[in-house]
């Protein structure tokens, strides 16, 4: 009977991560060269690409993973010269969204996952003598 709410809540974990993967594959195969050809001289863009060209689906994931952090944390990356200011001004205000969110929604999935692991390790695995 304890199993049942911990299965619950694999579930509602599970549902939402598989769609946010899918999700996120298709905005790393669509939009990774439309997204890098916005910062072309930036650092962070030119040694991620150099870096993880070659490797598929997984690379171009890696590639705009990396190209979206530095979009959210703009000043820090700006100040460590890895981001060209001038060409994030141009960076287009929807796709910037896009890739904010989807990848918010990613580390929201992976916090959810976290503390699932630390409930079921924690509480879950507790039960009552009766």
């Amino acid at each position: 009977m304890d199993q049942i709410p911990i299965g619950l809540i694999a579930g509602f974990v599970l549902v939402p991560s598989f769609f946010i993967l899918i999700w996120l594959a298709y905005v790393a195969h669509a939009y990774t060269e439309k997204a890098e050809a916005y910062l072309s001289n930036s650092s962070i863009v030119v040694g991620t690409r150099s870096i993880y060209s070659q490797a598929g689906l997984p690379g171009k994931a890696i590639r705009i993973g990396g190209l979206t952090m530095a979009l959210i944390f703009k000043n820090t990356y700006i100040k460590k010269g890895l981001l060209d200011p001038d060409e994030e001004k141009q960076f287009p205000d929807n796709l910037k969204r896009l890739l904010a969110i989807s990848w918010s929604l990613h580390m929201l999935v992976c916090a959810a996952w976290m503390a699932f692991g630390i409930y079921s390790y924690f509480i879950g695995s507790f039960t009552l003598i009766s």
